[in-house]
């Protein structure tokens, strides 16, 4: 869906087709926040100040949510893992029904 032609033919797109690109650039962001705070630590990424802190900051309400629901497995937190499948999901969820939305204007 998204190739070389991303930023090109922005004149022509319709609302849909933009909130679409919009909604799946942040979502990818927000991944790639949650993999920043998942193995910045494991990387020597500062995840307590800087572009570490503002990842573990934007990603803390999720990764809060993740731990309650999941259910203890010791040592491993599996919280991000998850936090990035549902963001997964739903982005691809997302933008299929605006991409459905659409072919059906046009």
């Amino acid at each position: 869906m998204l190739g070389m032609n991303y930023l090109r033919n922005w004149d022509n797109l319709m609302p849909v087709e933009i909130m679409m690109r919009v909604i799946y650039s942040g979502m990818t962001l927000y991944m790639l926040a949650i993999l920043v705070r998942w193995a910045g630590p494991a990387v020597g990424i500062d995840t307590a100040s800087g572009l570490g802190g503002v990842c573990r900051k934007a990603t803390k309400p999720l990764i809060e949510f993740m731990e309650r629901v999941l259910p203890p497995m010791g040592p491993i937190n599996l919280s991000p893992l998850v936090a990035l499948i549902a963001v997964w999901f739903v982005r691809s969820l997302s933008v299929n029904i605006l991409m459905g939305m659409a072919q059906n204007a046009s």
